[in-house]
């Protein structure tokens, strides 16, 4: 079965400073609120379309986790939800890397709500672990996601990473991951599919005149 291994444009989003872009950060972040900080989701975008009328069978996004100063930190809140990463595809398309914001996901182009809009399903929900080291490495399963940008004609679909819980205050915890900005190719998102081409076929032609 084919196989495409894509890497990811990202950029993290902080929800008070609107209009901020992150996407040549070395570093993709989404917390539940940490102190002297907004609410942080992140995008995932790829830079190269799926393969046109493919049968996805199966999709993985690859997030390498990134632990040090101010790196990830996933013991602070116990709240129902705040250990659950969510993914969602974003209904707005094309996203652009350099240019997403909190309020934006292009120039000039306003998310209808601050931090990305998306559909509540197709959604993966990844119960992550209270202690991480450097380079560990997160797969998450995207297929359905894929699927459906497929359907809606997504050439270049974005995924939308948020805790299922984002707290109102400190302590919080915090996801860090390495960005495609990182200096080390290995350590960037990629998001791996699984396809199959369809075959066209002729449509069978009448046997009998007249019928």
């Amino acid at each position: 079965m084919p196989r495409k291994t894509i890497y990811l444009l990202t950029n993290w989003m902080d929800s008070r400073a609107g209009t901020d872009n992150n996407g040549a950060d070395t570093r993709g972040k989404v917390n539940t609120k940490v102190a002297g900080a907004g609410t942080y989701r992140s995008l995932s975008i790829t830079k190269d379309s799926i393969p046109k009328g493919a049968s996805i069978s199966r999709a993985t996004i690859d997030l390498t986790v990134f632990v040090g100063t101010g790196g990830t930190d996933m013991d602070n809140e116990a709240s129902s939800g705040a250990l659950d990463i969510s993914h969602y595809l974003a209904t707005k398309n094309p996203v652009t890397e350099g240019d997403s914001s909190w309020d934006n996901y292009d120039t000039d182009k306003a998310w209808s709500s601050g931090g990305g809009d998306y559909n509540e399903y197709p959604r993966t929900v990844v119960t992550l672990e209270t202690s991480y080291s450097d380079n560990d490495v997160l797969s998450h399963r995207v297929t359905r996601h894929l699927r459906r940008s497929g359907v809606i004609r997504h050439a270049t679909p974005c995924l939308i990473h948020r805790f299922a819980y984002e707290g109102s205050g400190p302590p919080g915890n915090l996801l860090s991951y390495y960005s495609n900005a990182d200096s080390t190719e290995s350590k960037r998102p990629t998001l791996t599919v699984h396809y199959q081409k369809r075959l066209r076929t002729r449509p069978l032609g009448r046997s009998l005149i007249g019928y």
